[in-house]
């Protein structure tokens, strides 16, 4: 329900539960990554992180792309909802100076 509203918090937490298919929720890779996308776009950092990790990981069917990944990991830093964790932060901001060319 509150995804629906275009909260970004709300919509990272619903994006989760679909692309791990966690809390009782049915995996939705296809759905999942839409409402991360939502939240990226409403200014969730930890969306963009998110949506960075998996293209550096692989997973929920994207392809690791380092422009993809230097991409959400650069708009972190101008996001309006500072939800991330420092632990993801910092990874963020570590990827980005090991990899200044991307």
């Amino acid at each position: 329900r509150a995804a629906e509203l275009d909260e970004p918090d709300a919509l990272t937490k619903c994006a989760r539960a679909l692309l791990g298919g966690k809390g009782g929720v049915a995996r939705n890779e296809a759905r999942g990554l839409l409402l991360l996308g939502t939240a990226c776009g409403l200014g969730s950092e930890h969306a963009c992180y998110l949506s960075g990790w998996a293209h550096r990981q692989e997973v929920w069917g994207l392809k690791k792309d380092d422009k993809q990944i230097a991409r959400w990991f650069r708009k972190m830093q101008g996001c309006s909802i500072k939800n991330s964790t420092p632990a993801c932060r910092d990874d963020a901001a570590k990827w980005l100076r090991e990899h200044l060319s991307a």
